[in-house]
């Protein structure tokens, strides 16, 4: 499903990121990501649909990311690829 800006779900998407930042309390790398975010369906507004999935957090992300990291483990240094690509 596309959406544009005045759609209520791209509204939904943005109040959704704009909660979870300001419930973050202090965790800037959750301010930094929804930041992003929030940048990310102002300029490709379709992609609200993939933050309005249920169950998706940045908190939620930030733990997949760690995982697949995790298994790109060299010596003692995690890397993601796909994130530094």
């Amino acid at each position: 499903m596309q959406y544009d800006k005045n759609d209520q779900n791209y509204s939904k998407a943005v109040a959704k990121l704009g909660a979870e930042i300001a419930s973050s309390k202090g965790a800037s790398y959750v301010k930094a990501i929804g930041n992003f975010l929030l940048q990310r369906i102002n300029t490709h507004p379709r992609d609200a649909a993939k933050i309005l999935d249920e169950g998706k957090t940045i908190k939620g992300s930030l733990g997949e990311m760690r995982k697949v990291a995790e298994k790109q483990k060299v010596d003692s240094c995690d890397t993601c690829p796909s994130c530094l690509a």
